[in-house]
């Protein structure tokens, strides 16, 4: 079973010709097809699998809403960190100050991660797999804590349908504040 990503590409800092950049590029476009394989090609029919993962960052993807100020995208196995890369340097012609932060996780989710591009592309990048966002989000609740045995890796056998009901109430709280506060900029 493929697993689907969702990614936020977030506009951070732009100038007023950097949004008229934004609003064509990202905004314009995506409201006329939501297909982001059509920043390759004009004809779906020549863009390869290989041609999507190389240069949107994903076997495909599509952006389910878009705004002045951020695009989710939905796209399969990884997220699209070469295309936000692509909207930062095209925003960069114009805006040398713009800052465009992505962040992303997987469905289950097996993986989280925020990157971040200038006008120059790719800043910075920071990511977690499964055991890293069960172990933060555990360690972030004493109540969770309690309930897990850190030696067998598991939950205490009587607190097992507790804790996992306890885990999913606050598992998207904690990955938020971790993308937020992994959010790193070259300047900083």
């Amino acid at each position: 079973m493929a697993n689907n990503v969702n990614s936020c590409l977030q506009v951070v800092e732009i100038s007023p010709e950097g949004q008229k950049v934004w609003d064509g590029y990202v905004v314009e476009r995506l409201c006329e097809d939501s297909n982001l394989a059509y920043y390759i090609a004009n004809n779906l029919e020549t863009v390869t699998m290989s041609d999507m993962c190389e240069q949107i960052g994903a076997k495909w993807a599509f952006a389910n809403d878009c705004d002045d100020d951020h695009v989710i995208i939905e796209s399969a196995w990884s997220p699209v960190g070469e295309w936000a890369e692509m909207v930062a340097k095209a925003i960069g012609e114009v805006d040398p100050d713009v800052r465009l932060k992505l962040t992303y996780e997987d469905e289950m989710p097996n993986f989280i991660g925020v990157a971040t591009f200038n006008a120059e592309g790719y800043v910075a990048h920071s990511d977690l797999d499964w055991d890293e966002i069960k172990e933060l989000v555990i360690k972030g609740n004493s109540e969770l804590e309690a309930m897990y045995d850190e030696e067998e890796g598991e939950w205490y056998p009587d607190k097992e349908d507790d804790a996992e009901d306890l885990f999913r109430d606050c598992m998207w709280d904690e990955i938020n504040c971790w993308q937020e506060e992994n959010t790193e900029w070259e300047d900083e």
